[in-house]
């Protein structure tokens, strides 16, 4: 199972056969026609099979935010309302059907931010103008069925209730 570049995830046998994928059908280049098509803007860096077969990844959500920060650097730097990504984690069917999801938007402060915040990443993956706050790199559902995310940007892995979106525990330096 792969991450692609243009936001669908990959599912290959051991001989490289494409057995099923799935596409975020939001993302800048469209629909792909060979994959099944889900309600996301994208999917990105981490994604993984289920033992019932769904799938769960990470994928991303675009705001305006208001009186937001321009530099990583400096606290005294002008604001200004800002297109920002933040991350969102999906369980989805077979099918493209997504079960749930949880916004890091809704259970994080977006005012904190990290080192890279204004790296053009977002830029280069077709978003213009947008500023990436959490960058999520990995997800993963445990044994007890929480998810645990590590946010690469806020320096902080994040486990919660998929059920309820309620964040559990936040492992990182607090300031």
């Amino acid at each position: 199972l792969y991450v692609t570049a243009d936001f669908r995830v990959v599912e290959i046998d051991l001989l490289g056969n494409v057995t099923r994928s799935w596409v975020a059908v939001n993302r800048p280049q469209g629909e792909a026609s060979e994959a099944t098509p889900v309600d996301a803007l994208t999917f990105h860096h981490d994604a993984g099979l289920l033992e019932n077969g769904n799938l769960l990844a990470l994928s991303t959500e675009k705001k305006r935010l208001e009186n937001y920060y321009t530099s990583e650097w400096d606290k005294e730097a002008p604001r200004e309302s800002q297109w920002v990504m933040g991350d969102r984690v999906v369980e989805v069917t077979p099918e493209g059907e997504i079960l749930w999801d949880w916004k890091a938007f809704d259970h994080l402060p977006s005012e904190r931010i990290g080192h890279e915040t204004f790296s053009n990443y977002w830029k280069r993956r077709g978003f213009p103008d947008t500023i990436d706050w959490s960058h999520a790199n990995s997800v993963t559902k445990l044994e007890d069925g929480s998810v645990m995310v590590n946010f690469r940007y806020l320096s902080a892995v994040v486990n919660f209730d998929p059920e309820s979106g309620e964040v559990r525990w936040i492992f990182g330096e607090p300031s």
